[in-house]
């Protein structure tokens, strides 16, 4: 056994904010392997040794300095097999492949740049470059239709989830654990526990106040709105009036022009209002005595 457990060729030190699989990560780029194969290895003396003490032998570092950065790895990952071996992801794959793909993906490790040769986009997923040339460069484009309507698209995964969306063919539903909202986007559950469980919140920061969102689109609109910084105006068609958002402009083209208008009527007479706050107002100076 120890003539076979040497030294990477070069094993730096781990930088300080390091977790242990981006450590692993740099080991494998700079000695030129696959991370998934690194890992292999690693799992075959792992099952002699502690995960901890393995890193040791094949980096020289000592166990107490690789004990200082946090392990991001589930607890005996070498006896699972195409499972993601990162914790807090449930990942399963039935080829080796997938998984690998996924760990690139989702997880940043052992990435292979797919450049595109019209422009400067790349991406993890090769797939994505053939997507990307069909619906930027009109590139071997093929239409995929859908059997029961007009609807078509460049992008055959896009089929699957239109069957479900649009005529509850084949749909999976992702179930709140926490209240009875249930939808058929993986996504939006996401999106929902977050902004109304406060589970799995990713706050996003104004560098310039104190504001902070949970949803990553709102920050640039707040950016511009309140720091006048990368603006797009919004120009009213129909008179001078220009606006930061869109939301804005639409209550613009309300209020002032009567376009998309949404009346909020009184029950008791003809009274309508573009604010539900007039309409309350109103019933309560005209008809106390109806209420």
């Amino acid at each position: 056994m120890t003539s076979v457990f040497k030294l990477l060729p070069i094993h730096p030190l781990p930088e300080s904010e390091s977790t242990i699989s981006s450590w692993i990560n740099t080991l494998a780029t700079i000695n030129m392997i696959q991370f998934w194969d690194l890992i292999s290895y690693i799992g075959k003396f792992t099952r002699d040794y502690d995960f901890i003490q393995t890193l040791s032998k094949l980096t020289g570092v000592s166990k107490r300095q690789i004990s200082k950065f946090q392990n991001d790895f589930k607890p005996n990952f070498w006896k699972t097999s195409h499972q993601c071996i990162f914790k807090n992801c449930s990942f399963k794959a039935k080829a080796k492949s997938s998984l690998i793909r996924h760990l690139a993906n989702i997880h940043d490790v052992d990435i292979k740049l797919h450049q595109c040769p019209r422009c400067n986009f790349n991406s993890k997923d090769k797939y994505s470059i053939k997507i990307h040339l069909a619906n930027k460069h009109d590139i071997n484009v093929v239409l995929h239709k859908c059997p029961l309507c007009p609807f078509k698209t460049k992008d055959k995964r896009r089929i699957k989830k239109h069957l479900a969306n649009k005529h509850d063919i084949d749909v999976v539903w992702h179930q709140c654990p926490h209240c009875p909202f249930k939808t058929k986007d993986k996504r939006t559950l996401k999106g929902h526990l977050a902004y109304i469980h406060d589970i799995g919140v990713e706050l996003h920061k104004c560098p310039h106040c104190e504001y902070q969102c949970k949803r990553k689109a709102r920050l640039p609109e707040h950016i511009a709105y309140r720091h006048g910084i990368n603006v797009k105006w919004h120009q009213c068609s129909y008179c001078d009036k220009k606006s930061k958002t869109n939301s804005d402009l639409k209550s613009h083209l309300a209020f002032k022009h009567n376009i998309g208008v949404k009346w909020y009527k009184c029950p008791y007479c003809d009274y309508k209002a573009k604010q539900k706050s007039d309409l309350k107002k109103h019933i309560i100076n005209n008809h106390q005595e109806d209420l």
